[in-house]
């Protein structure tokens, strides 16, 4: 299993630089592009190394996990001075610390490289976890981006142990998180509800739909009327 970097290629650090300036080239069109291989021996070319994560198109194989050979990394002196991550908004932390708050949340405590920015917030523990128990983020993560929306209201993103992207939204206060999974449990209640009563009228309606026989009766004794009323 591969667990060092290759010659000639810096490995990526918690400094801003790391994320913004190239690493690498690529070994098939020479293009500059960021080259990442974890503690498993899983390595990835991307355009992006922030969100959504793009991979460059020519060494795009998530099937191989074996480093392929590198050329010298290119000349940085025209390096754009933001990435499209930040010119969207985003902020790059690092994970401190990772701590189950009960059965369902953990806490998450984030801050810059240079600790100038610190922010706690409270997840779901399905969203930083498999269906197997399996953990997709902990300290030693590529980086952590969040996206403010508001209202201490977060998005999320970064890589799985797999390097595969994952998206979630957390909450800088339990009360924010608690509050939001009220207001979605509200939403499928009333969305089950309306589905519930459409069924409903759509039952009634085909219940109250005249059948042949149904109109072969109702002729009939519209008919035995007239009749009665001739006499």
């Amino acid at each position: 299993m591969f667990h060092s970097w290759p010659p000639g290629v810096p490995p990526i650090s918690a400094s801003l630089s790391s994320f913004t300036v190239p690493n690498a080239s690529c070994p098939v069109c020479g293009e500059s592009v960021f080259y990442y291989c974890n503690s498993y021996g899983s390595s990835v070319f991307f355009d992006e190394l922030g969100p959504p994560w793009p991979k460059h198109p020519c060494t795009d194989n998530s099937t191989k996990n074996l480093p392929k050979p590198f050329r010298s990394p290119p000349n940085n002196k025209h390096a754009p001075v933001s990435a499209k991550w930040q010119k969207d908004g985003w902020e790059l932390l690092q994970l401190d610390m990772l701590a189950e708050i009960d059965r369902k949340t953990f806490m998450l405590q984030l801050s810059s490289s240079n600790t100038v920015l610190r922010l706690t917030l409270y997840v779901l523990r399905k969203c930083l976890a498999s269906s197997t128990g399996v953990m997709h983020v902990f300290p030693e993560n590529l980086g952590i981006f969040t996206f403010s929306l508001g209202n201490g209201r977060y998005r999320v993103s970064a890589l799985t142990e797999n390097l595969t992207p994952i998206k979630f939204e957390a909450y800088d206060s339990r009360i924010g998180l608690y509050d939001s999974q009220k207001q979605e449990q509200s939403k499928h209640a009333i969305k089950t509800i309306n589905k519930s009563k459409l069924r409903k009228q759509k039952k009634q309606a085909r219940n109250s739909e005249p059948t042949s026989l149904s109109l072969a009766f109702e002729m009939a004794r519209v008919k035995s009327l007239k009749g009665t009323c001739t006499e």
